[in-house]
């Protein structure tokens, strides 16, 4: 079975018209914290994998939106 503390999160800013890759883990505390203090979090989760998985999706998703 896979650990949270192994899984990555590919995200989408809409702001920032950029992707971003982080630890699950970190993404959550995150979020949560942003929750709890009612702040706003452009971070949208768009995959959840591996890290080798995260960077080819993201490599994939990046040609595709930068064409």
């Amino acid at each position: 079975m896979t650990s949270i503390d192994d899984l990555w999160v590919l995200e989408w800013s809409e702001t920032q018209r950029c992707y971003h890759r982080t630890k699950l883990c970190e993404s959550l505390k995150k979020n949560l914290d942003s929750f709890y203090h009612r702040r706003p979090n452009d971070y949208v989760p768009i995959f959840v994998g591996s890290d080798e998985d995260t960077c080819k999706v993201s490599e994939r998703f990046h040609a595709h939106t930068y064409k």
